[in-house]
């Protein structure tokens, strides 16, 4: 009894002491697919713009580094890329009539989101992964979507993007830049090609040429869908803009005032006939008020853009372009450039931190300048921060970490020599002396202080961590040290990567001897000493100086400590060798490519892709030490990637009873029985985040259980597992881990009202689990007060933002504030709707739900609405329920350290 009290005590003391750091260490890697997680600069390519119509303030944008999205107008802006792997997104499109489901076209297909961009599944059916740059959802049918490409012309699905078939039949052009679909006429689709605007009346099973021209975009007038004004960005008389008054039957030039530029964007304003605004390539945006007739440049605006977006409630207009995204309060008068970061960077180096593996460092470049700097992530590359307190604006070419307390960090720039960091990089100085130039190419570091710096003017060594350097190229034929490989045990045996090829040295580089018997191709770029093998060393190779051919590339080995080496490169013999990174153990080597990831077994004899998400050129990789599954990569260009290797398992494959949770590394599916109904069935799956789901068991509307898992292994070497009820059916829910095949059972008994938190569920390695913690359990209540009726006078109907669910046919107000006094924060709860009469609200991040809540209509028999609520988090909150109809409140207190179910049947 003791020690089950003991037990329970550390899972209170665990829950309240991560309840508002946990989201910082879940991961956000795809499992078994690369996923893009920044960092990002300020700036970036924003490629298309979409505005959720029931709540204005949430835009979306895609860009070249993925989705953003901002729930306060386009002010502050967080990544919502979990499980998108094509990152670079040409268009976006929602839902009208469920808001919460966006479309992306990215360049690996399309991928949606049903919880409002918190997590996406890829839609490829029928389309693969081809470039998708323009989606259009027809308004009748919104089943029915239209996707163009780049090469494959027009795809149509009819269930909601899930399959896809090739519609285009009569197109003049595979090359689809743009989409419409007439309002008042479903099937009735228009398409901008590189060759003209082509119409279809038939759902795109034949197409129709109309106007030859190079159409970027196109816009139907809402009002009047026979109008239809085309943007296009050809040559001399086929830029501007034209217009047709007859569907698109005939076209003419509408360039008065504008001339012949290049046109981007079309836009319409909605509430202002004959307003329309069009976005132009190095000239601004131009607004006409009379249908076309005459334009004028909008002062102030953007040079380029490449999308221009109305506010359906108001005078804001919101532009994306190359540089950034636009923001106008005031219908044009005025701009401002927000400081967004959407940019990515490349990234040359990435370093784990040994002794916390959740804290991450980047190395980075600011493609097409010499600027760059580090960045941090202290949570496994969720979101990052600048680290560069001190640092130059200078590219960033490698960086390296010193093993134990206090973490030290070297940075190698190009143009500014070495920087070191002795407080994990809340801070840098300069740390050169001794070194003849500013070009720092490689470093490795030995232990105890001794680190060496990879040059254009050779090898230079550190004996004080940096504080000072003395050459170190003794016998050197090759001054353009490329890359650096330090013995694990012995801080004077290092080797060095050339153009010449490997060079070695046994005593701290007063001496180095060549090592190139066995080379084909002699050129290094990168270099890997097995951790517990030492005598067993990779070389990565990149150019082909003594066969002149491509036969020599890919990785060399010796097991010899470098007397002699042989081709380790069946699979990639053909393909420049840019990284080489290994798991703690040596057992798995993995390869950066100009077109990705490889992967092989100790040895290197075999080597395969491992790109599902990923094809870009890969600068440095690194291997979580904790966890060899968990494996990031830095690109040019692209920033940084993220993947959770399933160890040959397939992963989680989600359907209507099955959630895939954590990354689809779990597997989650309920069955339920109602006894005093004698009913029984599945629970139907709704996926909410990449870490949270939901089950419904009697109606679509009318959400039973939430659940989450979790990754707490930076706290306790587990998977966590919670779910909070809103149902006392009899159910079982089944939680599986993919990766081990480790099962967790959970059952609740009927008439049981229950939150759980099991913070030892899978344990990492798997081993004995304790009991799960439990929170309250049946149906005894949080405190409850009901306080007294406002006048319905003063009671304003219910809206839906950023902190407000309105539910049962936007009768209640639901609104949530918490505390968590453990870590001296505080909020108030975010809302998430699910269905008509449920919602969520998560507290620290949007994908980390807290709290969900329905309220059902009970009158049919006991004459009352009821709320019920449960818990995934054991904060402080407080819950005000709202009747907008009578003024009346309730108001539900949860105290800390409390994981409360509760049903309230007399609520109202």
């Amino acid at each position: 009894m003791a020690r089950d009290h003991r037990v329970r005590k550390l899972h209170r003391l665990l829950l309240l002491a991560a309840s508002a750091l946990l989201v910082s260490s879940i991961s956000s890697a795809g499992f078994n697919e690369w996923t893009s997680i920044g960092p990002y600069g300020a700036g970036g390519n924003v490629r298309a713009l979409a505005i959720d119509p029931q709540t204005p303030g949430t835009l979306y944008a895609g860009s070249d580094g993925g989705v953003f999205k901002s729930q306060d107008g386009g002010i502050s802006w967080s990544a919502v890329n979990n499980g998108l792997t094509g990152f670079t997104v040409y268009a976006l499109a929602l839902d009208p009539t469920a808001p919460g489901t966006v479309y992306a076209g990215t360049n690996a297909g399309v991928f949606r989101s049903t919880n409002g961009a918190n997590a996406w599944t890829s839609q490829r059916a029928g389309l693969g992964k081809t470039v998708v740059q323009a989606l259009a959802i027809d308004p009748s049918n919104t089943r029915v979507l239209y996707a163009g490409t780049t090469a494959g012309g027009v795809f149509r699905s009819t269930d909601g993007a899930t399959t896809w078939t090739a519609s285009s039949n009569g197109l003049g052009s595979p090359d689809v830049r743009s989409l419409a679909v007439d309002p008042t006429a479903s099937g009735t689709v228009y398409a901008g090609t590189v060759a003209g605007v082509y119409k279809s009346t038939d759902a795109g099973a034949s197409w129709t040429g109309r106007l030859a021209a190079n159409v970027r975009s196109l816009a139907i007038d809402p009002v009047t869908p026979s109008t239809i004004f085309a943007g296009a960005e050809g040559l001399f008389t086929n830029s501007g803009v034209f217009k047709s008054g007859d569907g698109g039957v005939t076209w003419a030039p509408m360039n008065t005032g504008l001339g012949n530029v290049p046109v981007r964007w079309v836009a319409i304003r909605r509430n202002l006939p004959g307003t329309v605004w069009v976005g132009t390539q190095g000239s601004g945006i131009f607004a006409t008020s009379d249908g076309g007739a005459t334009w004028r440049p909008v002062a102030g605006s953007p040079t380029t853009a490449n999308t221009v977006l109305f506010d359906p409630s108001g005078p804001s207009v919101y532009v994306g372009a190359p540089n950034g995204f636009f923001r106008s309060p005031d219908d044009g008068a005025n701009w401002r450039q927000e400081n967004v970061n959407f940019a990515t960077f490349t990234v040359n180096g990435l370093v784990i931190d040994p002794a916390s593996p959740v804290i991450l460092y980047a190395g980075v470049g600011r493609p097409g300048s010499s600027g760059g700097g580090v960045y941090k992530s202290v949570n496994a590359g969720v979101t990052w921060s600048p680290a560069a307190n001190g640092l130059p604006d200078k590219t960033v070419q490698t960086l390296a970490v010193e093993p134990g307390p206090p973490t030290t960090l070297y940075a190698g720039t190009s143009g500014s020599g070495v920087y070191r960091s002795q407080d994990a990089g809340a801070s840098w100085t300069p740390a050169s002396s001794g070194i003849t130039t500013n070009t720092i190419l490689s470093l490795g570091v030995g232990g105890g202080g001794v680190v060496y710096a990879g040059t254009d003017a050779g090898v230079f060594r550190s004996g004080n961590f940096g504080s000072t350097w003395t050459a170190a190229s003794g016998g050197l034929m090759n001054t353009n040290i490329q890359a650096l490989a330090v013995h694990p045990s012995n801080p004077n045996a290092v080797y060095a990567g050339t153009p010449s090829g490997v060079f070695k040295t046994t005593d701290g580089g007063k001496n180095w001897t060549l090592s190139n018997q066995g080379f084909a191709n002699i050129g290094i770029l990168t270099l890997l000493i097995d951790p517990v093998a030492p005598a067993t060393v990779y070389a990565g190779t990149f150019s082909s100086l003594t066969t002149g051919t491509p036969a020599g590339f890919g990785v060399y080995r010796t097991v010899d400590g470098g007397g002699s080496w042989a081709p380790a490169n069946a699979g990639i013999e053909s393909l420049a060798i840019t990284a080489l990174a290994t798991d703690a153990s040596g057992s798995t080597i993995y390869a950066g490519t100009p077109v990705g990831v490889y992967r092989a077994q100790r040895g290197g004899s075999v080597w395969t892709g491992v790109n599902e998400g990923l094809t870009e050129v890969v600068n440095t990789i690194a291997v979580d030490p904790t966890s060899p599954s968990t494996v990031y990569a830095g690109t040019i260009r692209d920033s940084a990637f993220k993947i959770a290797f399933g160890s040959g398992t397939a992963g989680c494959t989600s359907g209507p009873s099955t959630l895939c949770l954590n990354d689809n590394r779990f597997k989650v599916d309920v069955s339920w029985r109602a006894v005093n109904a004698g009913t029984a069935g599945l629970g139907i799956a709704v996926p909410l985040t990449t870490d949270t789901g939901a089950f419904w068991f009697f109606s679509s509307g009318n959400i039973e259980l939430v659940l989450k898992v979790v990754d707490g292994r930076s706290f306790n070497g587990s998977f966590w597992v919670f779910y909070g009820a809103m149902s006392d059916v009899s159910y079982t829910i089944n939680v599986t881990d993919t990766l081990t095949g480790v099962r967790k059972t959970y059952e609740n008994p009927q008439g049981q009202l229950a939150s759980i938190a099991d913070t030892s569920a899978f344990r990492s390695p798997p081993g004995p689990a304790l009991a799960p913690g439990r929170g309250s359990l049946g149906q005894s209540p949080a405190p409850v007060t009901a306080e007294a009726a406002v006048p319905l006078s003063t009671t304003a109907p219910c809206a839906s933002d950023a902190t407000t669910l309105c539910l049962n046919s936007n009768r209640f107000r639901v609104q949530v504030n918490w505390v968590a006094a453990n870590v001296g924060t505080s909020g108030a709860g975010r809302a998430a709707p699910l269905a008509s009469d449920s919602g969520s609200f998560w507290f620290f991040s949007a994908g980390n739900l807290e709290l969900n809540l329905k309220v059902v209509d009970g009158r049919a028999v006991n004459g009352r609405f009821w709320v019920f609520f449960g818990a995934l988090s054991d904060v402080q909150y407080t819950i005000t329920v709202t009747d907008t109809e009578t003024g009346q409140q309730r108001v539900y207190t949860n105290p800390q350290g409390r994981l409360a179910s509760v049903a309230d049947t007399s609520a109202f």
